[in-house]
């Protein structure tokens, strides 16, 4: 048997560190699996609860009052209407 030289215990070695963190890696992807697209997933649902309490907070505060001023907007255009038809000529 030949002795090894210094590039190929230095192969060897790096070629050992290799397998150790694929191995590495592989046993830790296993043991916790997502945990960082877990932790996106819990942004996203605590943004998407935000995002439900401003809706329901737009529907309680401002939908009331748009409501009430397209009623009077709707009145004004009937008011309009009235006294066009009472003042315009009849063709």
């Amino acid at each position: 048997m030949e002795e090894l030289t210094i590039f190929q215990w230095l192969t060897l070695a790096l070629g050992s560190i290799a397998v150790l963190t694929f191995g590495s890696k592989a046993v830790m992807s296993y043991l916790n699996p997502n945990i960082k697209q877990d932790k996106e997933l819990i942004g996203l649902t605590k943004d998407i609860s935000i995002l439900q309490e401003d809706l329901k907070l737009i529907r309680i505060n401002h939908l009331d009052h748009l409501e009430a001023d397209v009623k009077g907007l709707r009145e004004g255009m009937v008011r309009i209407e009235t006294i066009l038809e009472e003042r315009l000529p009849k063709k």
